[in-house]
């Protein structure tokens, strides 16, 4: 498998958690379906563009939720341009109705968490990366690759320590993560933009979302050098302790899965790995003379 110069691999992870989207369509009690409406347009027309920018473009579209992932989207067939109006159209119809049927499935599940799972997609979307790359003789770096999460839920903290070996695969793989936070911050992605170089936004307005994707995301990796983007000025890189899900400045780790504890525990509640420590010598008081 041989890659040109320019060749790109995108991955776009639109969070569908439909506990979230819910209380985001409690704001507009007037249009309760244009929140909805607005995120699978924007995501529609965001993936247009990449596609219509490059001949040549392996484009991947996943929908999360709490329980499960679904891939939306898989490239194009092999041999047809890219770029032709055609299948630019079965593309986007595609994309907008699997948007749609996945977001009905979410919902209908039987139990439903707050908590959408990022690591299988973002995972999957880096094995990929990884794969392309060996087989292709050339550096990582060459490689031109990039994954765009839209993300309307908060952070999970139970998977950190999976979530921070994604991240650092990604930079070692020259992927860049960028991250459009809708509604809501998420510190884990913040990090994540910073450790590879890409770009953490927050939007407020789902109206905006186009504008943003197109102005601020969709630019090339040598684009945005010539550009005046968003850029990170602070990032809190404290991790988050599973025993509580707090913000720890000085945590315990556990030295075999890396699990973080805001306090000390002889014995890993993740990977139940009990810690030797040496014993301390006890020193007997002198017994004083009468």
């Amino acid at each position: 498998m041989s890659r040109a110069e320019g060749d790109l691999l995108q991955f776009v992870l639109v969070d569908m958690n439909p506990v979230w989207l819910g209380r985001m369509m409690e704001r507009e009690p007037e249009q309760p379906a244009s929140i909805v409406q607005c995120l699978i347009e924007a995501t529609v027309a965001y993936c247009k563009a990449c596609c219509a920018l490059s001949t040549r473009k392996e484009l991947y579209v996943f929908a999360l939720s709490s329980n499960k992932h679904t891939i939306i989207q898989s490239s194009l067939r092999k041999g047809d341009p890219i770029s032709a109006e055609s299948n630019l159209s079965m593309m986007s119809c595609q994309i907008r109705d699997g948007l749609r049927r996945a977001l009905l499935e979410f919902a209908n599940e039987a139990t439903v968490s707050k908590e959408t799972k990022l690591v299988p997609a973002l995972a999957r979307s880096v094995c990929r990366i990884n794969k392309a790359i060996k087989g292709t003789d050339a550096a990582p770096s060459s490689t031109s690759s990039r994954i765009l999460l839209l993300k309307v839920s908060d952070d999970t903290t139970n998977d950190y320590s999976r979530l921070m070996s994604v991240f650092s695969t990604a930079q070692k793989l020259g992927t860049l993560m960028d991250c459009c936070a809708i509604g809501v911050d998420s510190a884990l992605m913040h990090q994540a933009s910073d450790i590879t170089g890409g770009i953490y936004l927050k939007v407020g307005d789902l109206k905006t979302l186009v504008a943003v994707l197109m102005t601020v995301f969709l630019p090339t990796v040598g684009l945005r050098l010539q550009l005046v983007l968003p850029k990170i000025e602070s990032v809190d890189y404290r991790p988050v302790c599973c025993c509580h899900q707090k913000l720890v400045l000085n945590p315990w780790v556990c030295s075999v899965c890396l699990s973080v504890f805001c306090t000390f525990t002889p014995i890993c509640t993740t990977c139940k790995t009990v810690y030797k420590l040496p014993l301390l010598s006890i020193m007997g008081k002198r017994k004083k003379k009468e």
